[in-house]
């Protein structure tokens, strides 16, 4: 399974991937939403999860999401902020994200949430929709 985390943080990328491979995970690290959005192109196979943090340089986590969801309706995008505010959770879900997680994070938490969406993810292409 592979997964984009977009994080400009580079302590928190950096761990998120040591984790993410710890659990087995393919790990792809973009600093800001417009590597994302290459990155996400250009991935064959496709990314089965996105790990976005919302507050990013030059583009907004919002409009990275908004951009993904205009060319793939399917991959789950888990949000990773530090935006706790209903508001901000409300734009995420209306930008398309499934999940939303505030930082600082449990990363058990973390773990799971991205287990459950991928293990969605997985019954879905299994379903062939």
């Amino acid at each position: 399974m592979k997964i984009l985390v977009v994080e400009d943080e580079a302590s928190i990328a950096k761990g998120l991937r040591i984790n993410f491979e710890l659990e087995g995970y393919d790990v792809d690290l973009a600093e800001d939403g417009y590597r994302a959005l290459e990155l996400h192109g250009q991935s064959e196979p496709p990314f089965d999860l996105i790990v976005l943090d919302l507050m990013l340089p030059e583009m907004s986590g919002y409009e990275t999401c908004r951009r993904l969801r205009e060319v793939d309706r399917r991959v789950p995008i888990l949000a990773l902020t530090a935006r706790t505010l209903a508001e901000d959770k409300a734009q995420a879900f209306d930008c398309g994200v499934d999940q939303y997680i505030t930082k600082p994070f449990a990363l058990p938490e973390l773990l799971a949430r991205v287990r459950r969406l991928l293990d969605v993810r997985t019954h879905e292409l299994n379903d062939g929709l």
